[in-house]
């Protein structure tokens, strides 16, 4: 058998990743971070409850979910722009 050329439309590709905005409930810190900065467990479509990142000035464990996912880069820069200082 000899493979002419090698398709993967059975895969699911993920959208673009515009990132997420967090608030820490720990200290108040507002940070933003992308999906390679976190903690995702390594099996298909990990629920946003099993998903965590660390805040950078306290270290406390924060869930995806109780963080706001970008859909756009406007989301993104009108987020920053709200808590930037």
């Amino acid at each position: 058998m000899k493979l002419l050329q090698r398709r993967n439309k059975h895969i699911n590709k993920e959208q673009d990743d515009f990132g997420y905005g967090c608030v820490c409930s720990k200290c108040g810190s507002i940070f933003t971070f992308d999906r390679k900065d976190a903690c995702i467990p390594r099996c298909p479509n990990p629920d946003p409850r099993d998903c965590v990142v660390i805040c950078p000035n306290c270290q406390h464990s924060i869930f995806f979910d109780e963080c706001a996912q970008f859909s756009t880069l406007d989301e993104r820069e009108n987020f920053e722009k709200t808590y930037h200082r």
